[in-house]
């Protein structure tokens, strides 16, 4: 965790926000992992949440190096189409921010998931770690919003994408808590 905290401190532009959001996404569905995993013996759907929490902290992880790399991908074909206009440089730009903006969705779509499984162990789960479970819902929420947002500048040169809609609905519906 100190190597990566002290990358998005350094000066290099990657790895940055998206990184960062899938990472929380993935410490948070690490909290409810542990709070579902403490909440068997009161919660029958416990080992479903856990498991469910498990493999989204696993998706959320591999998410913040494709980030990075279609970050990358993004500043190489922003680089290579410096000399050009018009239809000539969105073919080159286009696809790169494309992806850009579909890994933020990637993260949005776990984070939302994340943000209704800590609402059900809130819920239902272990009282002792209802706060574990508050903060991972928390946390979600929060990279859901930074996924959204970072998508609406992404693809701020084509408003009507859909997936700007798409990842303010989940924005809004990770905030359960």
């Amino acid at each position: 965790m100190t190597d990566f905290l002290d990358e998005v401190a350094s000066a290099h532009p990657v790895p940055a926000g998206g990184s960062v959001a899938a990472h929380t996404v993935a410490a948070a569905a690490g909290l409810l992992a542990k709070t579902a995993h403490r909440s068997v013996r009161v919660y029958p759907e416990a080992g479903i949440a856990e498991t469910r929490a498990e493999s989204l902290r696993r998706r959320a992880d591999l998410l913040a190096e494709e980030d990075v790399q279609a970050f990358r991908a993004l500043q190489a074909a922003e680089r290579s189409a410096r000399d050009l206009d018009g239809p000539e440089r969105e073919a080159i730009v286009g696809p790169a921010r494309s992806r850009a903006a579909e890994v933020p969705l990637l993260v949005a779509r776990a984070a939302a998931e994340v943000a209704r499984l800590a609402s059900d162990l809130v819920a239902h789960g272990n009282p002792r770690l209802a706060g574990d479970a508050i903060i991972a819902g928390l946390l979600a929420a929060a990279a859901a919003e930074g996924s959204a947002r970072l998508i609406a500048i992404n693809l701020a040169a084509v408003p009507q994408d859909p997936r700007i809609t798409e990842a303010a609905h989940l924005a809004s519906t990770a905030r359960v808590l």
